[in-house]
Parts: C-alpha cells; structure tokens; sequence
C-alpha cells in the first residue's frame, strides 16, 4: 500500500465525473524497477465549489 497526498488544488485539475488512473512504478535499492498497467483508482466527483479551504 502506499500513499500520495493531493493538495486541494491538485485535485481540481482531475476530470469532473470520470477516474484518475495512474501508472505506479517503484524502485528498491538495489536498483531493481517493478510497475503496473495503468489502473484505475479513483472515481472522481465534480466539486460544487473550487474556493480552496
């Protein structure tokens, strides 16, 4: 599991009513580099307001 902060502001700028998909790619120590297909995280709703709080 892992977890990736979001600014209000960054999530603005994702798709009003649709999914963020991301490609996650993550590399050991040893230099080894593992990744997935695009996968689809999150469904997204269109915001009523976009004043930052």
């Amino acid at each position: 599991m892992f977890h990736m902060r979001l600014l209000q502001e960054d999530t603005f700028t994702f798709p009003a009513d649709d999914s963020v998909q991301f490609d996650v790619r993550v590399k050991f120590k040893g230099g080894a580099v593992i990744g997935t297909q695009k996968i689809t995280v999150f469904i997204t709703v269109d915001a009523l307001s976009e004043e930052v709080i």
